[in-house]
């Protein structure tokens, strides 16, 4: 009878709910396990999953379960993660239990202390899990063998393995997405498009203090690197064909450090006459900037629906603390272009909460998320995430000198999310008003309707509604810096909490 590996994938709140991807991660860590003959593989998505505890109780306590693993972010996610971790070992206390993934990468320390993770991974890890399996399989103990693979010893201490300092290309015909074939439906329930994510390229340049990727990437010799635009389109093609998939998202940190990358990436599709139709998650507005007309008549030829990108803040002054690199100017003159090339929708992410932020700063975001909604109406806009200081940035320093005490418990880093209540020691009750002001009127300034196009109609619905009804009362609050009596914030709570409870993967 072969051993059994488990791979979970937790929830991830109110946009987990609606926006679900499936798990990539743990089909590529997976990619030198499935040809070990003693072992199958199982993938436990709790996302799409109603019963998943059913489900993992069933596992746990009849298959012959030789490890489970989980990908985790910071945030939500790790509180998610250590609740399903619990269950395991109330369940059987002797199953190992590997954490990967962004958050253990960074807090490999934190996160033995937990209680009941046995090794983390930093960094990528394909090669680690893969080790570390056989070497469970054989029961050898000499885990100090595997580079990026943390511990704790029998003595209490702790061995904390590197990050790796090359990332690790799998060719897709190597990925095993036989893993999904049971459950790849579920993914597209509640929508008419079939969306898929991929790699074009790995690794990010650029240095905001802010955010996990400089970190991660710190010891990588290259950091950015990209995948033969024929390998890409290759991929695309077997998606399409395998799944029926209609939609490609390019995953990447960054895909247009370099412009010819997607361009080139544009005319191999455009050569073979795939249609498909293409959301960006990275993006930068100063490399919009950089683009020629060629690059976006290209875009629009090849089916660019989404663009995310990082704004963060309407702020200069909080720009330059979050070594952001870019210009409020640079993002007001990108958003103008894109409105240039309708179908084109650009999705705005922003960051407030800095250390250094003030009131001042806060009102010039809201000023700026006008001007942007203005600009371009068929914009969207994330609600602003408020600062998680991850250690090893500068914003991490400035934070501490401010009072800031790291999370150190899963239940400490619930509330660390975009759908968490997080306040800081340097907010005051006017800041974190604003912020909350600020978090509310995105869905009243952004044309959420072209993306749920899809979606729903009840949902279509319910936003097309709040648009209507709450965009005045958002551009008057922003206009005017009004944060008194804000009523509508517990009433968006209380949505959200109804939406998730009614999202299809939770009534499929």
């Amino acid at each position: 009878m072969k051993k059994k590996i488990l791979l979970v994938y937790t929830e991830l709140g109110f946009s987990g709910s609606y926006l679900i991807q499936p798990p990539i991660s743990l089909v590529y860590v997976s990619t030198k396990l499935v040809h070990v003959p003693e072992i199958e593989i199982e993938i436990l998505d709790c996302r799409i999953e109603p019963d998943w505890r059913e489900k993992l109780r069933k596992i746990v306590l009849e298959d012959d379960l030789l490890e489970v693993g989980f990908f985790v972010m910071s945030g939500l996610q790790v509180g998610k993660a250590h609740e399903v971790t619990k269950v395991v070992k109330e369940l059987n206390p002797d199953i190992p239990v590997i954490w990967g993934g962004p958050h253990p990468t960074i807090l490999p320390e934190d996160v033995l202390n937990y209680g009941g993770v046995d090794f983390c991974v930093r960094g990528f890890g394909v090669d680690a899990f893969t080790d570390l399996t056989q070497k469970l399989l054989n029961h050898e103990t000499d885990f100090e063998t595997i580079p990026n693979l943390c511990f704790k010893k029998d003595d209490g201490s702790h061995v904390i393995g590197i990050t790796n300092d090359n990332y690790e290309r799998v060719d897709y015909k190597e990925l095993p997405y036989h893993l999904l074939d049971d459950v790849i439906e579920k993914y597209f329930v509640g929508t008419e498009n079939r969306a898929f994510p991929i790699y074009t390229a790995f690794g990010c340049p650029y240095q905001c203090n802010f955010c996990i990727s400089p970190i991660w990437f710190k010891d990588t010799r290259k950091k950015w690197d990209t995948l033969p635009p024929e390998e890409v389109v290759d991929h695309i093609e077997y998606l399409m064909d395998r799944y029926n998939i209609d939609f490609i998202y390019f995953w990447d940190d960054d895909t247009f450090v370099r412009p010819s990358h997607f361009s080139s990436i544009a005319a191999e599709i455009l050569k073979r006459e795939i249609k498909i139709n293409l959301g960006i998650r990275g993006i930068r507005s100063n490399e919009i900037e950089r683009m020629k007309q060629k690059d976006f008549d290209l875009m629009k030829q090849v089916g660019v629906d989404y663009v995310h990108i990082g704004v963060e803040n309407g702020s200069q002054e909080m720009l330059d603390s979050m070594d952001k690199g870019i210009t409020v100017e640079q993002s007001i003159s990108a958003n103008r272009k894109l409105a240039e090339y309708n179908g084109i929708t650009p999705m705005y992410n922003f960051l407030v909460g800095m250390p250094t932020e003030t009131i001042e700063d806060l009102q010039k975001t809201g000023l700026f998320m006008l001007q942007l909604a203005e600009d371009n109406p068929g914009c969207i806009m994330y609600p602003p995430n408020k600062l998680i200081p991850y250690p090893g940035g500068k914003a991490f320093s400035e934070a501490i000198k401010r009072g800031y005490k790291a999370p150190t418990t899963p239940d400490d880093w619930i509330n660390l999310d975009q759908d968490g209540e997080v306040y800081q020691p340097w907010y005051t009750p006017e800041k974190n008003r604003y912020m909350r002001v600020l978090q509310i009127a995105t869905y009243g300034l952004s044309n959420w309707g072209i993306f749920l196009e899809n979606r729903p109609r009840w949902l279509q619905i319910f936003f097309k509604v709040s648009k209507f009804f709450y965009r005045p009362i958002a551009t008057y609050r922003l206009k005017h810096s009004v944060t008194g009596f804000l009523i509508e914030y517990p009433l968006l709570k209380m949505a959200k909490k109804i939406l998730t409870r009614l999202a299809p993967v939770n009534n499929s």
